[in-house]
Order: structure tokens, then C-alpha cells, then sequence
């Protein structure tokens, strides 16, 4: 056999090896956060697009932009993080945002803009406390300081979504 062929065959093979292995360093609870994480975070932005369009209100549309524009800047600072420590991350929504997506498809009006807020109120009280927990769990540095980044800019959301709530009469409204 070829020795040109197989030097790199063994490369590759080598490398995706070397590849695994890291990943594998990497605590299988870190990937499941970075997992959920970066699930959540396109969900964000599905549900934004969804709410910039069908939305009835300025309140509900421009909430909805702005989870557009943070969360699409965030996933794509997750996926180079995960990227770097060699975690694969899957773009998919979570059965919970895949059910609220389908919910919002019915809707319009009033009802779209109430459902779609206080979904989103709800979801980032969820995610902050994750964002606690793993912030206090984590052994990876550059991990920890994306989360710790993260979570003002969560908290914010969270604000601006109770804040649209209340504008729209929604539950979780303050």
C-alpha cells in the first residue's frame, strides 16, 4: 500500500482521537450545561424572530429583537467556547421551546404578545438559576467566565421581560 495514503489516514485518525480525548476531559456536566445553554439560546432567537413579526405590540417586537440580537451574539460566543475545549454543540430547540413555539404559531394579537413575554419571564428566572449553579460548579475557567459574563445580561432579560409583561398584562409582569 501507498505509504502517501496512509500516513494521512493516520493523521486523521489521530487527531479526531486527540479531539475525543479532550472532549471526554471536559466534565460531562459542563457539556450538559453548554448543551442546554446553547439550546436555550437559539430557542431565544427562534421565539424573537417569531415575536418581531406576529408580535402586536412595540413592547412585545422590540423585546423580541433585542433577544434576536443578544442571543445570537451569545450562542455563537458559546459555540467558540465550546469549540476551544472540543464540545460539540447541537442546534435544537428544547421540547419546552419546541411546545411554546408551536403555542405562539396559533396565536396573534393580545394573546401572542401576553403568551410570548411571560414565557420568556418565566424561562430566564429558569436560566439564571442555572447560570447560578453552574457558576458556583464549574472547575473550567474560561466556562466559568462566560457564565459569569452571562448571567447580568440574563438578569437584564429577565427585567425587560417582566417589564413587557406588565405593559402587556401578561403573568410575571412587574
Amino acid at each position: 500500500m501507498n505509504v502517501r495514503i496512509i500516513v494521512p489516514i493516520l493523521l486523521a485518525y489521530a487527531f479526531a482521537a486527540a479531539a475525543g480525548a479532550f472532549a471526554a476531559s471536559v466534565p460531562t456536566a459542563d457539556q450538559q450545561f453548554v448543551q442546554r445553554a446553547y439550546e436555550d439560546g437559539y430557542a431565544e432567537v427562534v421565539l424573537g424572530k417569531m415575536a418581531m413579526q406576529n408580535g402586536d405590540t412595540d413592547a412585545a417586537k422590540m423585546y423580541g429583537e433585542r433577544m434576536v440580537t443578544d442571543r445570537s451574539r451569545d450562542i455563537n460566543r458559546l459555540a467558540k467556547l465550546a469549540a476551544a475545549d472540543g464540545v460539540s454543540v447541537e442546534m435544537a430547540l428544547p421540547s419546552e421551546a419546541q411546545e411554546e413555539e408551536a403555542k405562539l404559531q396559533r396565536l396573534s394579537g393580545p394573546a401572542f404578545d401576553s403568551a410570548y413575554v411571560g414565557y420568556e419571564a418565566d424561562d430566564h428566572r429558569k436560566a439564571i438559576a442555572a447560570y447560578q449553579r453552574e457558576s458556583t460548579s464549574t472547575k473550567n475557567a474560561a466556562l466559568k467566565g462566560y457564565v459569569d459574563r452571562s448571567l447580568p445580561v440574563l438578569e437584564t432579560h429577565e427585567a425587560l421581560a417582566r417589564k413587557a409583561a406588565a405593559q402587556v398584562g401578561a403573568p410575571g409582569g412587574s
